[in-house]
């Protein structure tokens, strides 16, 4: 369906907005996905809005996509994931947000995610808006400042119409000054974790992973997965991987920065991977390494840990978390990723722990213990539906 087509078919319990469809690659829209399944899962029926610049998900019982006419010049030129919809969404939107009960709307800088949000409180429905990002490193001081201070401004409105507003993380949180955990209105809620497909793999497992990827037994394995972007540290990580000549590095994902450009013996590039054969590849590795900025709590390094991998990433991500940064001693450094000394060191002593499998089972014990998309999802529509969770509990 178009934006310009009539909403059909019976209405709609959620209606989610993102900026993209989950094969655009991004964390966010994977987190949007796996929450809009808890929502279907629970027999509640979705209507999602997103970008059509990449392929929708398949269709699902109860789901009904609508890929949103827009401009991706922003992207193109910046490598900020910033599409620009047609206004042509607005009466696909008004239609589609007056029937449904509840709107999920992901992120509050997008222009979907703003033309959501009026119609929604227009509409007078419950609107929850989930805020992934906070703070964010640009290639200049002058953008950085620039989206600081947009975002920060935009936020007064959009957050004080939302009825809910989520923040993945604690530094998100802190980034817009929501720090009083009394305001009901203002919830942590960290993303779930699938625990039946990212868990501890034994030694054996872990070998057949190994043997699987072309790596030996024995080698030091550093991982990088997400976007080949310049926000999540590519040029940096170019420079690390060249200067551990010695370790094999893996980078799962997609993007313009792609590895397999770099001219190194030690990387190997697998692509976009399936959730099955990520969490195999963070499994054979020792380490994941994430230099990015701007991020909330990335997905991926819960994943790592509930593989047993360690991570190693910056001070923003660490604090991230305080609970699981404490338990799982996910390692930090600076914010700003520049000393590639520094990292190189850390990153040895770290593989030196590379056969530590008790080690590596507290890790994975201790994610399960944290974070479940089953608990992740209930506490979403405890916001969204109160009614309805009420009735099933």
């Amino acid at each position: 369906m178009n934006d310009v087509e009539d909403v059909a078919g019976p209405p709609p319990d959620i209606v989610v907005v993102t900026h993209f469809f989950p094969s655009h690659g991004g964390g966010i829209e994977l987190v949007a996905a796996r929450l809009v399944d808890e929502y279907l899962e629970a027999g509640l029926s979705v209507d999602w809005f997103a970008s059509a610049t990449d392929e929708p998900p398949p269709a699902k019982p109860g789901l009904q996509v609508h890929p949103i006419r827009a401009i991706n010049v922003v992207e193109r030129l910046t490598q900020l994931p910033y599409p620009l919809w047609m206004p042509s969404a607005i009466p696909a939107l008004w239609r589609s947000i007056g029937r449904a009960r509840a709107v999920h709307i992901h992120e509050h800088l997008y222009v979907g995610s703003l033309m959501a949000l009026f119609i929604g409180r227009l509409r007078q429905k419950t609107v929850v808006l989930t805020q992934h990002m906070g703070a964010l490193g640009l290639p200049t001081r002058w953008a950085t400042l620039l989206y600081t201070v947009a975002a920060k401004v935009l936020a007064w409105p959009t957050m004080r119409l939302a009825s809910r507003v989520v923040f993945v993380s604690a530094n998100v949180r802190g980034f817009f000054g929501r720090t009083d955990a009394s305001d009901v209105r203002r919830v942590l809620l960290f993303n779930g974790l699938d625990n039946s497909v990212f868990a501890f793999s034994d030694e054996g497992q872990r070998s057949h992973f190994r043997r699987r990827l072309g790596l030996r037994a024995d080698e030091p394995v550093a991982i990088f997965a997400g976007r080949f972007v310049r926000k999540k540290g590519l040029p940096f990580l170019r420079r690390l991987a060249g200067l551990t000549s010695d370790v094999k590095w893996l980078f799962a994902g997609s993007g313009p920065d792609d590895p397999k450009l770099w001219g190194l013996g030690n990387v190997i590039c697998l692509g976009r991977l399936s959730q099955q054969d990520l969490a195999q590849a963070l499994a054979a590795a020792d380490v994941l390494v994430l230099p990015s900025s701007g991020e909330g709590f990335p997905l991926v390094v819960q994943e790592a840990l509930a593989c047993g991998t360690a991570v190693l990433s910056t001070d923003e991500v660490r604090g991230a978390c305080p609970s699981g940064a404490a338990l799982i001693q996910v390692e930090g450094l600076a914010d700003e990723p520049t000393d590639l000394g520094r990292w190189a060191s850390v990153l040895r002593l770290m593989l030196q722990e590379r056969s530590d499998f008790s080690a590596r089972r507290r890790r994975a014990e201790q994610a399960a213990s944290l974070w479940s998309w089953d608990r992740c999802g209930d506490g979403y529509l405890s916001m969204l539906l109160p009614d309805r969770v009420s009735n099933l509990s």
